[in-house]
């Protein structure tokens, strides 16, 4: 009741976690009311199967821009990258499907004996295939690149506690 007395009210910016997608995906449905949604951390909806990423897919059509933001696009590898880049241009780019893109940049590894999962490498040369198809629409930067910081300075402050604060 709190989450929908806050949707209710007047604004032009509404901030959720991104454990509560699923639940807002589900109370609008067809009536999605936001036409754009920023996501901060979008590696967590690098995984195809998570509720998140599958909820906001169900809105994604509704959604005229999607901005996503993320220090470490491919924490695993460029697999990673496949349903984040799905929800920015909906398999424009990098494949319609997990399958289509496993197809074409990555190599299904040898199943060991009682293996009831598949595990995948990229191709040789995919990653940069990957930013190829993608660079007009994602940016990378590097902090060496553009963050010039002063010098690091310590300060130690000793801060006396009292004994209750101490217990």
């Amino acid at each position: 009741q709190k989450r929908i007395r806050a949707l209710d009210a007047p604004g032009d910016l509404w901030v959720i976690n991104r454990e509560n997608v699923p639940w807002l995906v589900d109370y609008y449905r067809n009536r999605w009311p936001f036409d754009m949604v920023v996501l901060d951390e979008s590696t967590s909806f690098k995984n195809a199967r998570s509720k998140r990423f599958r909820a906001l897919k169900l809105v994604r059509s509704r959604i005229t821009r999607m901005v996503e933001l993320t220090g470490t696009p491919a924490p695993n590898g460029v697999e990673d990258l496949w349903a984040q880049v799905y929800l920015l241009d909906g398999g424009e780019r990098l494949g319609k499907t997990l399958s289509s893109f496993r197809e074409a940049y990555c190599t299904q590894d040898y199943a060991h004996p009682g293996q009831q999962y598949r595990t995948y490498s990229p191709q040789r040369g995919a990653d940069k295939r990957i930013w190829s198809a993608v660079s007009d629409i994602c940016v990378s930067m590097k902090a060496e690149d553009y963050l010039t910081l002063p010098p690091y300075i310590e300060d130690v402050v000793p801060v006396v506690l009292d004994a209750r604060a101490q217990r």
